[in-house]
């Protein structure tokens, strides 16, 4: 059995704004589609994320298409104890009689 190195492949979230949603369907080659929103018109679909810019562009260009935003998961700090420890003193600071 031959060894084969599994590699992750980032993904990324795109959330499509349409103006009906019967053109939700068509967005599936475009990527996975992982939740629909009757009410608000959008799909959230992921996709590879070396993929992302070009995707953008060619979701945007669709006629059925209001708007498209790429998710901020990516962007986020992953050291959340750094992250407590600065709002904590942020709010020390702030507050007068806590120091």
């Amino acid at each position: 059995m031959p060894t084969e190195e599994f590699e992750m492949i980032g993904r990324r979230p795109i959330y499509v704004y349409l103006k009906t949603m019967r053109q939700a369907r068509n967005l599936t080659k475009f990527g996975d589609v992982i939740y629909t929103s009757k009410v608000d018109k959008f799909v959230c679909l992921y996709a590879r994320a070396v993929e992302i810019s070009k995707l953008q562009e060619t979701l945007a260009a669709q006629n059925y298409v209001t708007d498209v935003k790429i998710g901020g998961v990516a962007e986020l700090s992953d050291d959340f104890a750094a992250a407590f420890s600065e709002t904590n003193e942020a709010i020390k600071n702030d507050l007068p009689g806590l120091e």
